[in-house]
This record gives C-alpha cells, structure tokens and sequence, in this order.
C-alpha cells in the first residue's frame, strides 16, 4: 500500500498474517502504518524494512509495537523473522483462547452442577459461551438412542449460532440421524471409544465432505459426551467462515466440558429415580392403613384426607371438608396453634403422641408426624397419623428416610485441577475451597505424590498417563480423608495439551450415600412386598406386561418369578383385550385407585375370582399400574350357585313344553341340576304304570341303579352313604360292578317324583365322600324334583291328548269321502242310467251322459287317491320319499296352476317315519303357500349328507312378519312339532315382500 487510505482498505478487507513496511515511503512512513495497523486491531507481527535507519530509530519502532526491524543489506534474515513472528503470534492466540475456553468450562461446571437449575436449563448459555470461546460458527449438542435393529441415532437437541449463522434446531435433517447409514460410521467407532472427531472437512473421507459442506461446515470439532460409561451423544463445534485447526488445548478443555455435562445429566438421572422411588413408595402407603391429611397453615382446615383417615375416625369427605383442626384434636387451641407454628417453623418435625376425637366422641391415641410443603403457593402441613406400633414406627422411619435421600441432592460443587504428564499440578480453579485436601498455595507446582499417599497417587498418576497415551477421557471414583472426615469424589481426567490434562472433581459424598439410603428403601420396599399377604403386581401401562410381583401372587397363580414376568395382563385376566384395555384407560382418567372384580387365570388353567385395587406410579420414567388382588373365590362361587340354583328352576319351568319327548325334557332337567348343585351325577328312574317297576329314563354321568323303590314307596328324600361298597359286596349287582368302581361318587341322595298325590318315579343324585348337600341344596332338590314330576306327568297327558286328536283326524277323513267320492258315484249311476234310457230312443244321444259319467269317475278316483294318500301315503313305503314329493308337486301344479320347481338328491336312508314327517312338513309348507302367499313360482329340494336330511320350501309370494300374528301359524307349529319329535329343527325365514323359506333339518337314523 502505498497511502494510508489503501491500508486501512485492506486492513478492513480481512485478517493479514504478517505486515511488511518501509521506514520510509513517498507518502507516509513506518510509524504511520503501524499506527493504523493497532488502530485496526490486527495482530500480525509488523516488521520493518530499511536500508539507512539508526540504531536508536529501530529500537523507537519496536517500542512503539513493531514486531522487528530488518536492514536491506541483511534481507536474508527476513524469511527467518517472519517465521518467528506467525510462531509467536500462534502461540499468544492459543494462550488466548485456551484461558477464554478454561473460563468457559467453569462457566459450564458452575450452571451444569449448580444448586439452582438443572443442566437444561442452563445448557444454551453455556453452548453460547463455550461457542464464543472457541471462536465457532456454531455450537451444539445431540442426543443418541438405540432404534429397534440395535444400531446408533442422533437428533440434535440444543444450538447456538453465531450472528450471520443460519440455525438448524428445526431442520428435519437434524432429528432421528441413522449415523451408520449417513455415512458417518467412522465417527461412531472413534466417538464410542471417547476419541474427539476434528479437523478440516477438506482432510475427511469424501463420503463425509458432501452432507459438511452441504451445511456450509469448513472445520469441525465433535467431542463425544459419556454418562455412567455409556456414550449418550456430543458436543459440536462448526467453523464456516474459515477453516482452521483445533489445538489439543481446546480439544482437551471442551472435552472436560462434555464430560462435565455427562455428570450433570447422571445427577439428573439419579435424582429422577429417586423421585420414581418416592412415587412407589407413595403407592404403598396410599394403600396402607395409615390416616393422612392436609391441613391448611393460614385457615386450619382440611385440605385433603385420604380413605384410612376417614374410615379411623368415621368423617365423610363432606363432614371433613366443613372441618377444622380443632375439632379433630382433643387439645387445647392453643396448645394447636403452638404446635402449628413450631411446624412452619421446622417445616418438619415428629409431634408425638396426641390424642383424636372420633365422630362418635371417643378418643383415640395416635402418633403424629407433620411436614411442611408448598400447595398452590400456601403453606400446607401434611399430617401422618398412625397407631403407636412397631409397624407404623417404621413405616415412619421409611418416610423420613426418604425426605433425608431428597435433601443429598440438594447442592453439588467441582474442583478443576490441570496437570501435566508428571504429574505436577499447573493450575487450580476451586469451586469451592473447603473441597481441597489442602489449600491452593500448597497444591499448585506439586506432584500428585507430595500431596497424596503413594498408593493412591500412583492410581492418581497412572490415570493421567492414561489419558495422555490414549486422549481418552477417564471416569474414576475416589475417597479422601478430609478435615471434616472422609469424602468421596467423581473424577473425570480428560486430555488437554499435549502433556497436560484437565481433572473435574466433583464432590459424590451426599450422592454415594444416597444410593446407600436409596438401596436401603428399595430392601425395604421388596421385604414389605415380599411379606404381605395380598396378591401385589406390577404391570407396565404401555405393554402391559407383568414387570414385578410379590410371593403370594406368584403361589396364588402358580408361577415362578421367571415365568410370571413373561406373561401380559392379557395372559392373567379372563376377559377379552378390549376389556382389560378400557379397564386401563379408566385407571388412568380418573387419577385415583379403582376397585373392581375380575377373574385371573392360574397356570393350570382354573379361574380365580378376586377383588382388584389398582393405582398407576412411575416406575423408571414409565406409568405401571400397582394392583392388589384379594381373592373371593369362594364368595364369587357361592353367589354363582345361588344364582344357578335360581336361573335352573327358573330354566326348567320354562323348558316344561309339551313339543319334546320326556326323556329329552329329563336329560336337560338332570343336566342342570347337577350344574347347579355340588352332585357330581345325576340319574331319574320312573315307575312303568303296566308293571309298577323302575326304568331309568335319563341320566347324567352315568352310574348304577340306586335302590329308589324306598322312597318310591314312602314318598319321602332317602340319603344312603357307601353306595359303592354295598354294590361292589352283593353279587347281584355284577353286572354293574365294572361301572361303580370308575364312578368317583360314593353318597346317593333319593328324592321322590309326585305329582297329585301320585309318585311317578324318583331321582337319584351322586354326591363324593364327604360332601352331603346341606339344606339348602336339598331345597333345591326337592323343588328340581317337584319340576319334573310336573314334565313326567305333562308328558303322559300330552300322548293321551295326541291319540284324541288322531281319532278325529280319522273322523274327518271319513266325512271329506262321504262329501266327495260318495256324491261322485251318484252322479256316475244317474249319468249311466240317462245313457241306457237313450240308447233305445236315440243312441246317439247317449254319448254326452257317458261322457259324463266318465269324467265323475276319474276325479271320484283322484280324489279317492289323494284321501287315502293324506291317510296312509303308500308310495312313501312303496316307491319312496322322492317319488312322494314329486307327485305332491304335480298335484299343486295341476289343481292350482302354480309353477312347482324341484331339485330332489336320491332316495335318503331313513326310517319310514323319518319320511313321513318329512312329506307331512312338505304338504303343509305348500298348503299354505297356496293358501297365503300368492305365490307365482315355489321351489321344492330336498337334501342329505353326514347323517342329516334337509327339506326346503321357498317361494316368491308376498311373505310376513314372523314376530307378528300371520296366518298359517297352526300349521308353522304343526311342522316345528314334527321335526322336533325327531330329534331335528326347523328354520322360517320371511318378510314383507320377500317370500318365505321353510327349512327342516332331521337326522336320517
């Protein structure tokens, strides 16, 4: 430059590395330039050129901040000059920034791991500090996670940019980073080692140079972030505007800072499970029987109590809620109000033994403990009141203890030492100074061995050899004797130079008993599950799966620890997914316990009733739901037999129908009872009217005959003990003796069947040794009984009825041949006798009263047919069931005009009366199509297969309502009667419209 407005041009221009000048130039000299060169803040080293300069001018040039002075004869001492003025301008530069970056990382130490927030809270200040420091573009942090194929991701989570620098917190490309997959799998080998990652992107793996450049990165610094030995993400340093290297120095101190953080975050985390500890421990107390309340500081009253309160001293919520303390504490007001403000005083305290007022006015004894806590910015004693036993002593104590774990966390301090690779201490940045084993003076320019025993200063020195050998960052735990007694210490040694390192010591005293006291709770914890009689479990919200549970539950159920834990809440309830899932999302809505019964499966498969009470906690960081399973298994059996007992005599007076044979009404009579009753078997015997004999007509689980006629004959129940013994000794009963020593039971109970004064029969009912039926049962019993001599004797007045009805089915057979054929052959014998009168007069004449008299004949014989065939169908027998069908379709088709169309399998194997149920049922179905449905078109099949018979009668007429009054029922139940009689069903389908389908199904054999 040759002018002062060209230098101070291109001093603005950008950074110069070295400054050259004449002592003298036409426009300005020497002294001028580097006037403008301070002025511009540049720190290149400014040497000067001459040819005729003095000795003493040199020495004013240096003074006045030139770096050197170079003669033009000496021209070859330039280069060197030069060089040794970048190296010393480096080398202050790095001072520089490795004090800016030192001051940063206690910065960091202080907001990580001070008593006031937590690291989050803090953790953009010092990104931005730290970012300043080291004279990044950007700093930030990301946070790893393993994805379901176990390999390594990142999302950023906090940024700082500098001004000019675009941000990249909300960017996609930022969030759920597949590392591997990315191409960034070499950083993921060093960075899980605890190798820092840095350098120019232009030295870095081409695969690597596309994505840095993308986002605009010429230099980059990642140092990886640790957390109880785990890599759980980094700390980034981005340089966009120029590249540039970073020194050991900063390589070192950041990475001390990272691994402050990594404490920082392991504090979190022990304190997080320690708040989860106090959740689960709330959890159990909630369902204890301990009285608690809160009470309001300012107003004395009831803020809240819980269940066991209540119930102790008899209060309704309601009859609380208008309370005050005076009226629950049998002391003097005064004495109360004195006791209250010692507590806001001592926020906590053990009042000691007091005495209460039961709503009734009795008075109770109690043992207080109070605690003071902050409820919607009001100050709020929390009460515990308990009975004076040990058990509630140390429940008390449990508490206590956990108010002592919270209070260890309240404050953490570090101490930051740099040491070289001898071991020798080059600086001390105390946090707090009562955390030093000795003072400041005396530690600094020592060794680790003038300061600390040989054994443990050797462990000291080999970590930081370590470090030095490997620039790995070292976690290690320590213990010294202090002044004011042993302390114990979290290091992190990390590399910070190229023969120094960078030593955090954090104080862990408080934290390493904590995690005494925390183990201590958890023994606790598990001896009070373990030890309890109710059935406790644990079930995780998300997956529903058992994560713990106690020893009753485990032999309720029949599991091993190991077993159970593979299970769901699916596998345990006896109720559908949908169910056991709204049960869930019910517990979670409401916030507070539920009760309710369930049924639990056991391992072999039985159910077991209880009565649940469930709550949901936090269990390490997620919701699990605490349940406690009473069992009312034998309640729930009870109720269920009553409700049998009930819903079968119910059940049985309902089935009474005349449509089904006796023995079938007997059968679901003696399955039912059983059902309902603790019998194990089930068998009616009936007297024959002709004989006066027993016959079994039906039996459940069956077993021999008992001997009945006794309380045939007396009309009165008979119990008989040991019947399998007195049947296996008399030999008259060998037949049976193979069948009695299979049957399990060995006590009959008899009970007659009368009805109308007349006894029909009686019913036998097997019961196992031991286990006679009570009163109750045999209540039931009796009236079972009673039912079913009203079926027996039902039964017999149907069979009579139905002979009734068949005789006047004969009678008006009879009257429809005497109404028809009869007045048909009249008219063939007047038809014949008018045809002989004419054949004398006018034979020709003759033919049309002949004509005549044919035609009477031939329908006189079709209706003749078809009377006989309504009687006694003889092609059924004859030529068979098809051949039947398909003259009973020609005939509708001809009398009627109405299209029959027929789809008939082979000839079916059934018995004769089989097929003339089936042709009656046919018959009817189209008598009433003809007769209602104004039909055009019907559609006759009949099939067979597997042992069944189908018959179908459908059509195409105007159809009805079968859960309304329609005409054709008679006939409907006339059909279901017989299709019933064969042990079959018969199906109606119809609606307005649609026409009508009539299916029958009967078995073939």
């Amino acid at each position: 430059m040759e002018t002062p407005e060209g230098m101070r041009a291109a001093l603005a221009e950008r950074s110069w590395d070295v400054i050259l000048s004449d002592y003298r130039m036409p426009r300005f000299g020497a002294p001028e330039a580097l006037g403008l060169a301070r002025e511009a803040g540049s720190e290149a080293p400014f040497v000067v050129v001459s040819g005729k300069i003095g000795e003493d001018v040199a020495v004013e040039a240096i003074r006045a901040g030139a770096y050197d002075y170079v003669m033009k004869d000496g021209l070859a001492r330039l280069c060197a000059t030069v060089a040794h003025g970048l190296e010393e301008t480096k080398a202050r530069r790095e001072l520089r920034r490795r004090d800016a970056i030192l001051d940063a990382v206690r910065f960091a130490a202080d907001q990580f791991l001070g008593e006031a927030v937590g690291w989050e809270e803090s953790v953009r200040t010092v990104l931005r500090r730290l970012g300043e420091a080291t004279g990044a573009s950007r700093a930030y942090i990301f946070e790893n996670h393993v994805s379901e194929d176990g390999e390594i991701w990142g999302t950023q989570r906090y940024e700082w940019v500098a001004e000019g620098i675009p941000a990249q917190t909300d960017s996609p490309l930022m969030q759920a980073i597949p590392y591997r997959a990315a191409g960034y799998g070499r950083w993921v080998e060093m960075l899980s080692r605890g190798e820092p990652v840095h350098g120019r992107t232009g030295s870095f793996p081409s695969g690597e140079q596309v994505e840095l450049r993308a986002q605009g990165i010429l230099s980059i610094l990642i140092v990886p972030i640790f957390v109880e030995g785990r890599w759980w993400g980094q700390i980034g340093f981005d340089a966009c505007r120029e590249e540039r290297e970073w020194s050991a120095a900063e390589v070192g101190a950041l990475g001390a800072a990272a691994g402050t953080l990594g404490a920082a975050i392991r504090r979190r985390r022990i304190e997080t499970r320690l708040t989860q500890s106090e959740g689960r421990y709330r959890a159990v107390i909630e369902q204890a029987t301990d009285g608690i309340y809160l009470l309001d500081a300012g107003t004395r009253r009831f803020v809240e109590t819980n269940p066991s309160f209540r119930k102790m001293f008899g209060y309704t919520v309601e009859e609380v809620g208008a309370m005050d303390i005076y009226a629950l504490v049998a002391h003097d007001p005064d004495d109360v109000d004195a006791t209250i403000e010692r507590t806001l005083e001592q926020r906590r305290r053990v009042v000691g033994e007091r005495r209460y007022r039961r709503r009734d006015g009795s008075l109770l004894d109690v043992e207080v403990g109070v605690s003071v806590i902050s409820l919607d910015g009001r100050d709020v004693i929390c009460t515990i009141v308990r009975d004076v036993t040990e058990r509630k002593r140390a429940e008390e104590r449990l508490r206590a203890s956990e108010a002592e774990l919270r209070a260890l966390f309240e404050a953490m301090t570090d101490v930051i030492f740099v040491i070289d690779g001898e071991g020798r201490h080059l600086e001390v940045a105390p946090t707090n100074p009562s955390l030093l084993y000795r003072s400041s003076s005396e530690i600094v320019g020592k060794t680790l061995h003038e300061i600390f025993p040989k054994e443990q200063a050797d462990e000291f020195l080999g970590h930081v050899r370590r470090v030095l050998e490997t620039r790995r960052s070292v976690d290690f735990e320590y213990a010294l004797t202090m002044d004011h007694g042993r302390t114990w210490f979290e290091g992190t040694v990390s590399p910070m130079l190229e023969e120094s390192v960078i030593w955090v010591a954090r104080d862990v005293t408080r934290r390493k008993r904590d995690e005494e006291a925390l183990r201590e709770s958890e023994r606790l914890h598990r001896a009070v599950l373990e030890q309890a009689s109710e059935n406790i479990f644990l079930v995780d919200v998300e997956t529903r799966r058992i994560v713990d549970s106690n020893r009753a539950f485990r032999e309720t159920l029949g599991y091993t620890e190991e077993g159970l834990h593979r299970l769901t809440l699916y596998d345990v309830v006896a109720a559908d997914r949908e169910s056991v899932d709204a049960n869930i999302r019910r517990i979670l809505e409401r916030g507070s316990p539920s009760v309710g019964e369930r049924r639990y499966v056991r391992k072999d498969g039985s159910l077991l009733e209880v009565e649940v009470s469930g709550s949901v906690i936090l269990r390490d960081g997620k919701r699990t739901l605490v349940a406690v399973a009473h069992d009312i298994t034998e309640r729930a059996r009870a109720q269920r037999l009553l409700e049998e007992r009930v819903s079968t005599l119910s059940g049985i007076a309902a089935n009474l129908t005349l449509d089904l044979p006796v023995e079938n009404t007997l059968d679901v009579l003696a399955k039912s009872v059983v059902g309902a009753s603790t019998a194990v078997a089930c068998a009616v015997a009936l007297l024959d009217e002709g004989t006066g004999t027993l016959r079994m007509e039906a039996s459940w689980r069956a077993g021999v005959e008992s001997p009945t006629m006794r309380a045939v004959r007396t009309g009165e129940p008979v119990i008989v003990r040991g019947v399998r013994r007195s049947v296996l000794e008399d030999e008259r009963y060998a037949a049976a003796h193979g069948l009695v020593r299979e049957s399990p039971w060995d006590i009959v109970y008899i009970v007659p069947l009368v009805s109308r004064g007349r006894t029909l029969g009686a019913i036998d009912f097997g019961y196992l040794p031991g286990h006679e039926p009570g009163e109750e049962e045999k209540v039931f019993l009796g009236a079972a009984a009673d039912q079913a001599a009203v079926a027996v004797e039902n039964a017999r007045l149907f069979s009579e009825a139905r002979g009734k009805a068949a005789l006047e089915e004969r009678q008006k057979l009879a009257r429809e041949l005497h109404d028809s054929v009869s007045q048909a052959l009249y008219g063939i014998a007047l038809g014949v006798q008018t045809a002989r009168e004419l054949l004398e007069s006018d034979p020709r004449s003759a033919a049309a009263p002949l004509d005549y008299a044919v035609a009477l004949a031939e329908a006189g014989m079709t209706e003749m047919r078809a009377l006989i065939f309504e009687l006694r169908p003889e092609s059924l027998e004859n030529e068979g069931l098809v051949a039947a069908l398909e003259k009973q379709a020609a005939a509708v088709e001809a009398r009627h005009g109405l299209r029959v169309d027929t789809a008939l399998d082979g000839e079916p194997e059934a018995p004769l009366e089989t097929r003339e149920a089936l042709y009656r049922i046919a018959q009817e179905a189209l008598h009433n199509v003809v007769k209602h449905a104004r039909a055009s078109r019907v559609r006759l099949t009949l099939e067979h297969a597997c042992g069944w018979i189908a018959l179908e009668v459908s059509d195409d007429g105007s159809g009805f309502d079968p859960d309304g009054p329609f005409p054709g029922h008679l006939g409907l139940r006339s059909m279901r009667e017989r299709a019933w009689r064969l042990g079959g069903t018969l199906d109606l389908q119809s609606g307005p419209g649609r026409g009508t389908r009539v299916v029958a199904r009967v078995p073939s054999g």
